[in-house]
């Protein structure tokens, strides 16, 4: 089943948080007294597993091996202001992995983590083998498991070899785009609302999933 993020912004003043997203009456639902954030207003992200481990350790490692995480999740915070804590509620038992990220921590911890290289490994189709390959066919030992190196084999006369590579990606490579997007979005924020540019620890992204 397939993982999703939400994703609110709030900034402080005067020692409460306040939301800082466009939220509209949610008309979808007759009267409802529900708000939401109009597609393309918000700092949502399409999804990413790559992201989503990064900001939270969420779906780590789906594809290869682990990528560091900002922070494992936190909660939702306490003081969050109404909308949000409301939307949390929205979600009930379906959304998990509650946190939160300061615009501050976001821009520290991927200056501090874009240049990591991230192992990993998967299968291509290879309809035309090596003749190590060819060879570990002819002798008839795929019907007793994979080749050396390879991922996994398919029968029925094909014989298919699916060898197994491995590669190596820089973490701004995975994820620098929705970096780019939220950077961005928090920094309007800060001139929108008039935070001050040296406090990034005013601003924060509110975030979930579910499945």
């Amino acid at each position: 089943m397939g993982c999703d993020i939400h994703a609110y912004v709030e900034h402080r003043k005067r020692k409460l948080w306040h939301p800082s997203d466009v939220w509209v009456r949610d008309s979808r639902y007759g009267e409802s007294k529900r708000y939401r954030i109009p597609c393309h207003c918000g700092i949502y992200s399409s999804r990413n597993y790559d992201w989503f481990a990064f900001l939270a350790g969420v779906r780590n490692g789906t594809w290869g091996e682990k990528i560091p995480v900002l922070a494992e999740p936190r909660g939702l915070p306490k003081d969050c202001c109404q909308r949000i804590g409301v939307a949390s509620r929205y979600w009930g038992l379906d959304g998990h992995s509650h946190s939160y990220l300061t615009f501050g921590e976001l821009e520290e911890g991927y200056k501090k983590h874009k240049d990591d290289r991230i192992g990993f490994y998967g299968a291509l189709d290879d309809r035309s083998p090596s003749p190590e390959l060819a060879r570990w066919l002819e002798a008839d030992e795929y019907r007793r498991g994979s080749p050396p190196g390879g991922f996994c084999h398919s029968g029925g006369g094909g014989g298919y070899i699916y060898p197994r590579y491995r590669w190596n990606e820089r973490l701004s490579e995975l994820v620098g785009d929705y970096y780019g997007k939220w950077h961005d979005y928090l920094w309007d924020v800060s001139f929108e609302y008039r935070v001050a540019n040296d406090s990034r620890e005013n601003i924060r992204v509110v975030f979930w999933f579910d499945n």
